[in-house]
């Protein structure tokens, strides 16, 4: 197993420095009030950025500006971010080492605040690890934090200061919305930037947003060959017992689903995944018995079910390669192994595996082929027998339910 981690960690080292680099049109205001025209390098960031990445011409050599260099900087139509030195809490999220101060615990940074929702009353966002905090401001007035904070007492108890949804009541108040509504709204992107959208609506006023990214999904329906070899052997047995069996190599064929779940970071490079595969494989082979030779069949039918994580390194736009891993949960049925002397051995009618490694090609959400190495797996109930069972095989897949 430690060689299969090893591989997969290489595999996703190369990837990563093979990865597509998108520049897309922005600006930067620096501390003199001067705007400029500019590629930046949209990472997606899932932690607000210190330093970014930029290009002033598609040919020009990339640079880097930090946060003490640059006010403000943008992608149109996609995200913006200003420098603001301001209190923010800092307080620990982790449940086993929560405060026991009610108060937020101030910590004064100078930080990059991504605009979430824009216009008379503006939301910002701030995350760093496992810390996510928002903030508002009203006009043109320096951002506030909108205070949210677990804490515990001595007791062990845990109790939560929403001071937030009254900051909403009192400051961004929207007309005819009563207390009890108002904490109703939670601490989350998802609420907060409804709850702006709608003030800035009731005021009749405009409002900018940026893209609101979700989560996409694409389901397939998948088909493939696969190339598998079987052997079997008894553990006390001599070697070259003519009991103890080599298949060889054998096609079957397999057939399913693939659902990818994106993640909402890095441009849709992450995504998970769930596979249910029906596969079958039928191995036969003579042997000899005390008297004549024999035959010896392996029937495995089973519904793989691949848990796991794609990385993708974009070509183009429309064209893309991916990297897979995965653990599988197998459940087989109708599957024996069978000799001619009326000698049969079940096979476990559940198994679990790990690692599944996949290199595939998809071209527009639309259509992939994949190569796949499945997992070995144990196959014997009977503990004196053993099996070494390798899968290799290549897969077609249309997307039935393409993301947009």
């Amino acid at each position: 197993m430690k060689k299969q981690l090893l591989t997969i960690a290489l595999i996703l080292i190369t990837a990563n420095g093979f990865t597509q680099i998108s520049y897309e049109k922005g600006y930067f205001i620096d501390n003199q009030d001067v705007k400029t025209e500019c590629l930046i390098k949209n990472l997606d960031w899932s932690n607000n950025p210190t330093n970014v990445t930029y290009k002033i011409s598609e040919n020009d050599k990339s640079k880097v500006f930090t946060i003490e260099q640059v006010k403000e900087f943008g992608i149109y139509e996609y995200s913006t971010y200003k420098r603001y030195i301001l209190p923010i809490d800092k307080s620990g999220t982790n449940m086993s080492l929560l405060s026991y101060n009610r108060s937020p615990e101030w910590d004064i940074d100078t930080v990059y605040l991504k605009i979430e929702i824009e216009g008379v009353a503006t939301l910002y966002s701030y995350k760093k690890s496992s810390l996510k905090r928002f903030f508002y401001s009203l006009q043109d007035s320096l951002p506030q934090q909108l205070i949210y904070k677990k804490y515990t007492t001595e007791s062990g108890n845990t109790f939560t200061n929403n001071t937030f949804q009254n900051q909403l009541y009192t400051d961004v108040n929207i007309e005819n919305m009563s207390v009890k509504e108002i904490s109703l709204v939670e601490y989350t992107s998802k609420e907060l930037r409804n709850y702006f959208i709608r003030f800035n609506e009731a005021k009749g006023l405009t409002y900018s947003k940026d893209k609101n990214k979700k989560t996409n999904i694409n389901l397939f329906t998948k088909a493939g060959i696969s190339l598998s070899s079987l052997s079997i052997s008894n553990i006390h047995s001599e070697p070259d017992d003519p009991l103890n069996i080599d298949f060889g190599s054998e096609y079957g064929f397999r057939v399913g689903l693939n659902a990818e779940f994106f993640l909402p970071v890095n441009k849709g490079k992450w995504a998970l995944f769930v596979e249910p595969i029906f596969s079958s494989y039928h191995f036969e082979q003579e042997y000899k018995t005390f008297y004549d030779m024999g035959t010896v069949t392996a029937q495995i039918n089973s519904v793989e079910i691949g848990f796991g994580v794609r990385y993708f390194v974009f070509l183009t736009d429309k064209s893309k390669f991916f990297l897979g891993v995965s653990v599988q949960y197998d459940m087989n049925f109708n599957s024996i192994v069978d000799y001619s002397d009326d000698r049969d051995y079940e096979i476990l009618g559940k198994t679990f595996s790990f690692v599944g490694l996949g290199l595939g090609y998809n071209y527009n959400n639309w259509f992939s082929v994949e190569i796949n190495r499945m997992p070995e797996r144990g196959l014997f109930e009977n503990v004196n027998w053993s099996a070494d069972f390798t899968s290799y095989s290549i897969n077609l897949s249309v997307n039935l339910f393409r993301s947009k």
